[in-house]
């Protein structure tokens, strides 16, 4: 049974590809295969993946929305990269292994050749992590030491601080969108959504016209005034709980 060290062994030297394009907070190497592995383990700390597969249709959607926020904060913004870049790569890792469609074979010049999200789904139906793997990133202790691992060697100094500041805001994101789903379903005719506690620990409070006048600035999420009861800014993010459809909206306006 391979144990939590032998991962952050193997997480400690993935294969990335050097190039002068990318900057000394990553590096100098391509930081894909990380940033994916972050994203991964916020999804499982979420308990939105809860096996070993992960599938290129369903979890891919918010996995990718995990990963693009880790690449935006260390990866200058003139470049861009697609999830099927690091999703296909790691299967040259011992401990991720894309499962083919039927009658596919997953081959190295096929894993080269994908660099979209339709590309990967038409050779693959989603990748399996090792076992042990998984069941040590269910763990707060096993995806901790993981983190660490990935940080220490792949990532300066800058990069570490920004790409832990970017797992805290997605926590602190997620804890949000979890005390307004269950303040939703609880919620009396006439009572605002955003319950107190918040609104005290969040920045200034303001009246409904002064709430719809900031919905209409630059920046924040652009939602029609009469469907928001509540919109809060806190630690970087603009909270709007709509009542029509139920969901968070939340954006970083750094």
């Amino acid at each position: 049974m391979m144990t939590l060290e032998h991962y952050c062994a193997l997480f400690s030297k993935l294969t990335r590809a050097p190039g002068r394009m990318w900057c000394d907070a990553i590096r100098n190497r391509a930081p894909h295969k990380p940033l994916l592995l972050f994203a991964v383990m916020d999804l499982i700390a979420r308990g939105v993946l809860t096996s070993r597969f992960i599938s290129v249709t369903g979890e891919l959607v918010e996995l990718n929305e995990l990963f693009t926020d880790y690449w935006r904060s260390i990866v200058p913004v003139t470049q861009t990269s697609s999830i099927a870049f690091p999703f296909s790569r790691l299967h040259t890792e011992p401990f991720w292994k894309l499962v083919p469609l039927p009658g596919q074979h997953i081959t190295r010049p096929i894993i080269n050749s994908i660099s979209t999200v339709s590309q990967l789904r038409n050779v693959a139906l989603g990748t399996e992590m090792d076992e042990e793997l998984y069941v040590q990133m269910t763990t707060a202790a096993g995806r901790k030491a993981l983190a660490a691992a990935l940080l220490r060697s792949c990532f300066s100094e800058t990069g570490q601080r920004a790409l832990r500041e970017q797992a805290g805001i997605h926590k602190e994101a997620f804890q949000y969108s979890r005390v307004l789903e269950e303040a939703a379903h609880t919620q009396t005719a006439g009572e605002p959504v955003f319950p107190e506690e918040y609104k005290a620990a969040g920045r200034p409070e303001y009246s409904r016209p002064a709430r719809q006048s900031a919905l209409a600035s630059p920046g924040p999420p652009q939602v029609a005034p009469h469907h928001v009861q509540v919109v809060s800014w806190k630690q970087g993010f603009w909270f709007a709980s709509d009542l029509r459809f139920r969901k968070l909206i939340y954006h970083d306006l750094k």
